[in-house]
């Protein structure tokens, strides 16, 4: 008796495990079901890992926006574009920051901001006053 309560106990949870991740999947397809891309990206990340793996995710990203237009879907959440306009309209936010964690895990040298990893507005603008000429 006490093995048929676990293995009902057990389906149970196997059932409630499924079903949140089959709500995980249709959720996050949902997200961005208007833009459209190669089949199964809405749902996996293989398409776009196997990109990734081979080297070759730019001329994947190109054929795919050939394709399916300026803005297509290469994943689950991940957007691609080809129009210049897209791009400066999605990246226009006033008063950007720069992340401190992410660019600080960057950096070449130990403990030297470079104009890639400076957080700082100011000294980012100077330093790239100063390559400006060359």
């Amino acid at each position: 008796m006490a093995v048929a309560d676990l293995s009902g106990q057990a389906v149970t949870l196997f059932c409630c495990l499924l079903s949140l991740y089959v709500f995980r999947i249709i959720t996050t397809y949902a997200k961005l079901m208007q833009f459209r891309g190669p089949s199964g990206t809405g749902i996996s990340n293989w398409p776009h890992s196997m990109a990734m793996l081979r080297g070759n995710c730019h001329e994947w990203y190109a054929e795919v926006n050939k394709k399916h237009g300026p803005i297509a879907r290469v994943a689950p959440q991940v957007l691609v574009t080809s129009s210049p306009e897209v791009w400066m309209h999605v990246n226009n936010k006033p008063g950007y920051k720069r992340s401190n964690w992410y660019y600080k895990a960057a950096r070449i040298e130990y403990r030297r901001d470079n104009v890639f990893s400076q957080t700082d507005n100011t000294k980012h603008e100077q330093r790239r006053k100063q390559m400006a000429p060359g």
